[in-house]
């Protein structure tokens, strides 16, 4: 039997083809006349729902309303996507959290703002969260707009990070990142009362853009990083916190 033929008769290949055909026709961008306007005004801020231990930490977006277009001609949005990052290191690099589809409030609502409720938010010292919002009218969008500035989930009160970063010990096949925890004001013998583990990692680049090694629970005040052959010679730089 032809190669050919054996492709035309798999029922997987016949499912591909098809869902690949569905995939066209949905994504099929369709001429647009005026575009909604960038979302402006964006908030955020962190609420709490539950009680004792089923107590949840969420962040509550809001944005005004987008109720003209580019053009500045009045317009009634179908809806708006929202993009949420988070940081785990005081947003020197971020990942995305979560994207959400919000359909448009209704026209009885007589607030003049959008919001959401976004799920699954950490409350760590280190940990940032942002967002940022689109507004769509069928397959016309209005183009994200610019991220909002880093938010915190934790309190004011957070434990001071550690200090005298150091490589403490470097081996053919490891390196050995050492520090100074942060103790109590009242007692330096004894450790921060806030602190519950620390966090390191080790990069090649002294400004940490390329992050070569992580580990996000250490309980003790070193860690041991495993180091290729091929990068035993090479110069390291650590952080913890």
């Amino acid at each position: 039997m032809s190669r050919e033929r054996r492709r035309s008769t798999d029922p997987r290949a016949a499912v591909r083809e098809q869902r690949e055909h569905q995939r066209r026709i949905r994504h099929k961008r369709r001429p647009c006349g005026a575009l909604p306007a960038v979302p402006t005004g964006l908030v955020g801020e962190f609420i709490t729902r539950g009680r004792t231990r089923h107590e949840r930490l969420l962040l509550r977006a809001r944005w005004d309303e987008v109720t003209q277009d580019d053009a500045g001609n009045p317009i009634k949005v179908d809806g708006y996507n929202l993009e949420v990052e988070f940081s785990d290191d005081l947003g020197a690099t971020w990942e995305r959290h979560s994207r959400h589809k919000i359909p448009a409030k209704a026209d009885d609502d007589p607030n003049t703002w959008a919001q959401a409720i976004v799920h699954r938010i950490r409350k760590r010292p280190r940990y940032r969260y942002r967002f940022r919002v689109e507004a769509f009218k069928g397959e016309c969008r209005s183009g994200y707009s610019a991220f909002t500035p880093a938010l915190s989930p934790t309190d004011s009160d957070a434990p001071p990070a550690p200090t005298n970063v150091r490589i403490f010990d470097k081996g053919v096949d490891r390196v050995v990142i050492r520090w100074d925890p942060p103790t109590d004001p009242d007692d330096p013998e004894m450790l921060h009362e806030d602190v519950q583990h620390f966090a390191a990692e080790i990069s090649k680049f002294s400004d940490f853009s390329v992050i070569y090694d992580r580990d996000r629970y250490i309980t003790k005040s070193r860690v041991a990083f495993k180091v290729d052959d091929a990068d035993a010679g090479d110069t390291f730089y650590g952080r913890a916190w």
